[in-house]
């Protein structure tokens, strides 16, 4: 078997890490409570957009399975 060069895997390491340690400082250092509140902010404006979206989806959806269900029907009606 081929032995992998590690370098990569170390640098996605490290990235991984640098980026758990910023989350932790922007969330739990001295302006923590204020990131916190931004946050939650931005995943309830969030939330709201996409159940905005989903809604006109799921209207979009339930006319194509009506028109789905009139063709199946017509071609079933023809084969009988």
């Amino acid at each position: 078997m081929k032995k992998k060069n590690g370098v990569k895997k170390v640098i996605k390491k490290g990235l991984v890490i640098g980026a758990l340690a910023t989350a932790g400082y922007m969330f739990l250092g001295p302006d923590g409570k204020k990131n916190q509140k931004k946050l939650k902010a931005f995943a309830e404006e969030a939330k709201k957009e996409f159940m905005k979206d989903a809604k006109v989806v799921n209207k979009k959806i339930k006319v194509i399975k009506k028109d789905v269900k009139k063709v199946v029907a017509k071609k079933l009606k023809e084969l009988q």
